[in-house]
């Protein structure tokens, strides 16, 4: 057991410092607040974080403390739930933990509902979703016009497409994307498709080219 203790240089002890004698196996010590109680309790915790503090234990062999005091509730005593209290460290910690990735997952959530307006709207019928439907559908209308009035230049070219607006208006997107040939005027094309579609036509087979070891 603790047989004498000295108290000096923290809290209100000064550096001379004040000493405990006489000590039993059960102590009481009495003190107004402030009066350096908790200071004695925090030396016997850990002492060797009070270096101008002394412990003298019997027979020089000091035992394991168990210290509950202000700090040890801090440390391990949670009340976030009404009427519910965890004790000890690792559980306290745990719920710190707890309480950080709450706090995360809320703050996801307002980002995702953020972006669910942005997407969707208030009403879940508008925003941005909404904006690209109907951009699509003007696009979708404006190539439809186009395709009508050529229509009957380029029946043949369209084929495929010729009777879906999605389908052209994709087409037409393709291509404007991918075909990287040379662009020529409305008449040059009408003069190409009647003859390329023109009615009639018979299909050749390619001409082979002969090896040249065949002519030798």
């Amino acid at each position: 057991m603790i047989e004498e203790m000295k108290i000096a240089g923290c809290a209100s002890y000064s550096v001379g410092g004040q000493s405990l004698t006489d000590l039993r196996k059960i102590n009481f010590i009495y003190g107004a607040n402030g009066s350096g109680k908790t200071s004695i309790s925090r030396v016997i915790a850990a002492p060797a974080n009070h270096s101008g503090c002394a412990i003298r234990w019997t027979n020089d062999r000091p035992l394991e403390c168990l210290v509950y005091n202000a700090d040890f509730v801090e440390r391990n005593f949670r009340s976030s739930l009404p009427g519910i209290f965890t004790l000890g460290e690792h559980d306290a910690a745990v719920l710190d933990q707890i309480e950080s990735v709450r706090k995360k997952i809320a703050e996801i959530e307002r980002d995702i509902n953020a972006r669910n307006i942005v997407l969707r709207g208030t009403d879940g019928t508008s925003g941005k979703l909404r904006e690209r439907s109907t951009l699509r559908e003007n696009i979708e209308n404006e190539c439809w016009k186009v395709k009508n009035r050529h229509d009957a230049d380029f029946q043949s070219a369209f084929t495929g497409v010729r009777n879906s607006k999605a389908r052209f208006c994709d087409k037409v997107l393709s291509e404007r994307a991918s075909n990287q040939a040379a662009l020529h005027s409305l008449n040059d094309l009408k003069k190409r498709a009647l003859v390329i579609f023109e009615s009639g036509l018979t299909r050749e087979n390619a001409v082979r080219v002969p090896d040249s070891a065949e002519l030798t």
